[in-house]
């Protein structure tokens, strides 16, 4: 987990485009008025639209990765989605 005094939450979400449509999105960043960040903690919310979490089962749940950052990147978002990046700066 990324901890420290300066953090920035970027929140991406992927979304389906019309019916049928169950590609995944390409989000493209431009990062580089954030100078020196070298990695984000990646936390990812998927499911299908009709999931829901309840006593019998939970089918959505956090999923994190760090991953290396670059000035300009592109990231994959599924449908039905909720991406959050925190960056340390």
């Amino acid at each position: 987990m990324i901890s420290g005094a300066r953090l920035c939450r970027l929140l991406l979400k992927g979304r389906k485009n019309r019916p049928g449509d169950h590609e995944p999105k390409t989000a493209h960043l431009n990062l580089s008025r954030f100078k020196g960040v070298k990695t984000a903690e990646k936390t990812t919310l998927s499911g299908k639209a009709d999931d829901e979490n309840n006593y019998e089962q939970q089918p959505i749940v956090p999923v994190k990765e760090v991953i290396k950052m670059k000035k300009r990147m592109d990231v994959e978002l599924a449908p039905y989605s909720f991406t959050m990046l925190t960056i340390q700066l």
